[in-house]
């Protein structure tokens, strides 16, 4: 069973998500889940979950964010649309802009594809009253314009305000123009703390998720240290815009110290995941002893 979930309204893809992992623990366990992004992706373990079935006629579902982005594992991923549509484990890909080849190989394979465009107009004024129904509050049509006005089309911000409003501490942040993530990763790369941080608070006050924030810090140091290791990044999956990037900055850096980023990268990803800390906290600290 193989099921597409994407858009560039990432929020109510997540939500979407959402709804996919906790529909499935109504009927199975969390040991019957696996999630994969581009930090812990291993296409043999992969192979193994396209291939196998749940252990006493149990299923697995299987989670995929954003392998497809950076294209590094196009090809492999579409070797298996077949294997994956036949199988009776469940695997879900959420990704925010997929190449029309892969849409195209996901809907030839039959699988269940739900794109969530951005929001404008009457449609983003009935999912806001939806969003506000589903939360119990009061809020005045008045209110409802404001919100409108300030966040337009931003489901994260809208989202990030009406969690505050049912805490009771709306404090009216997000203003401005959304944080482009990848401002951050660029910031925290050239050694300019002060930037990396103001927009690492911007976005989070915007409701950007930390979890969005991380993946592509990864990306960044490990698209650098490709270059840096000059082992072949277009074949790696890098665009020759990323590469130049990369190239431009690359003496700011030895593989050494790239290597200790990854490393610090990774041992966030596992003490967060496994709970014994916040992402937010965790990822603000890497920023601030940056070096």
């Amino acid at each position: 069973m193989l099921r597409l979930v994407f858009g560039k309204n990432t929020y109510r893809a997540a939500e979407r998500l959402k709804e996919i992992k906790n529909d499935w623990l109504k009927k199975e366990t969390e040991l019957s889940i696996f999630e994969f992004s581009s930090e812990n992706f291993s296409p043999k373990e992969f192979e193994n979950l396209v291939k196998s079935q749940g252990l006493i006629h149990r299923n697995f579902l299987i989670i995929c964010r954003g392998l497809f982005e950076f294209g590094e594992e196009t090809s492999f991923f579409l070797s298996q649309v077949p294997a994956m549509a036949a199988s009776q484990n469940l695997f879900v890909f959420c990704e925010d802009t997929p190449e029309e080849n892969i849409i195209k190989a996901f809907k030839d394979s039959k699988a269940e594809i739900e794109k969530f465009s951005l929001l404008a107009g009457e449609k983003l004024r009935a999912w806001l009253k939806d969003e506000i129904k589903k939360r119990n509050l009061k809020i005045s049509a008045g209110e409802e314009s404001n919100l409108l006005n300030q966040f337009g089309g931003n489901a994260w911000a809208l989202s990030k305000a009406l969690s505050q409003m049912e805490r009771g501490y709306y404090d009216g942040l997000f203003q401005g123009e959304k944080v482009n993530v990848f401002h951050i990763v660029d910031a925290i790369l050239e050694g300019k703390k002060t930037r990396a941080l103001v927009l690492f608070y911007k976005a989070t006050e915007q409701g950007i998720e930390p979890e969005e924030i991380f993946r592509l810090i990864w990306w960044g140091f490990k698209a650098m240290y490709l270059v840096k290791t000059r082992q072949n990044p277009q074949k790696q999956g890098l665009k020759p815009y990323t590469i130049s990037k990369c190239e431009r900055i690359a003496y700011l850096f030895t593989p050494e110290k790239l290597e200790e980023s990854l490393k610090k990268l990774i041992f966030i990803q596992e003490k967060t995941y496994s709970g014994l800390s916040d992402l937010a906290l965790e990822l603000e600290y890497f920023i601030l002893i940056r070096k």
